[in-house]
């Protein structure tokens, strides 16, 4: 399998779509830059090749991170004062 090409880019999940056969569709939204991974997939389309798909998750760790120095912050009290 060390020898099987991989195709890897950074994708948002656009939208899950149901089939009428009870299959499922993903479709994901990628940046500009991503034409050659692109033509990639048409031809894996092309051949009617199977892809082993693994997702992984980025920015959600990132959140997690802040999310967490939220929390430990001081309190700041607002400067703005009523009359």
């Amino acid at each position: 399998m060390s020898d099987t090409p991989v195709i890897e880019f950074e994708a948002q999940v656009w939208a899950i779509k149901t089939l009428v056969d009870g299959g499922l569709q993903f479709v994901f939204a990628v940046s500009e830059d991503k034409t050659m991974q692109a033509a990639q997939l048409m031809e894996c389309k092309r051949y009617g090749a199977m892809l082993k798909i693994q997702a992984v998750t980025l920015i959600n760790k990132q959140e997690q991170e802040q999310e967490n120095d939220v929390g430990k912050r001081t309190k700041r009290k607002s400067g703005w004062k009523t009359a």
